[in-house]
């Protein structure tokens, strides 16, 4: 696996990594989202990826979690979003 799969997968996990506490807060309207990115994330090692792609996932990722954090306090008391 190339770095740049590594770290694009690192993001996707990340945003995974929700999927549970939304549900306890009975949150459910992602569900369809979570089940793509598992998905994707079994094809991942056979993806070409630029820099350029990845860093924006990054970029995606902080800003997901920014808005989760303003949203559902929740998750940073339990140490899901920094």
């Amino acid at each position: 696996m190339s770095n740049l799969q590594i770290r694009l997968k690192n993001c996707l996990q990340t945003i995974l990594e929700l999927e549970p506490s939304m549900h306890e807060n009975g949150e459910n309207s992602f569900d369809m989202e979570f089940t793509s990115i598992k998905s994707f994330l079994s094809h991942i090692d056979q993806i070409e990826l630029a820099e350029e792609e990845v860093q924006w996932m990054e970029n995606v990722t902080v800003i997901v979690l920014s808005e989760l954090s303003q949203l559902t306090p929740i998750h940073v008391q339990r140490g899901i979003l920094q």
